[in-house]
């Protein structure tokens, strides 16, 4: 083989490693875990109405479980809310 094509081939392999190694560094980045806790006194945004027994919300981008502090009250879709408490997997909004 060439002296040109064995180069060829070895710039065309890092330049292939280098493509991986940026776009597995981009999901790592992308993938951000949300300790639940720190939600609490977080906006939010009401995609689905709250009632006491269901809803959800958006709050720092991800969708929520979420039902509302009042059982008496509905909020609905697009209202803004603020994070009171956490039960389970569940956000309890206000």
């Amino acid at each position: 083989m060439k002296p040109i094509v064995i180069i060829l081939l070895a710039l065309l392999g890092l330049a292939l490693l280098c493509g991986a190694g940026l776009l597995l560094l981009r999901a790592r980045r992308k993938a951000q875990k949300i300790d639940p806790e720190s939600l609490v006194g977080a906006q939010g945004k009401v995609i689905a109405d709250i009632d006491n027994l269901s809803g959800a919300v958006s709050v720092r981008g991800s969708e929520w479980a979420a039902r509302c502090v009042d059982p008496n009250q509905t909020i609905p879709k697009g209202n803004k809310v603020t994070v009171v408490a956490i039960e389970g997997v569940r956000l309890v909004c206000g």
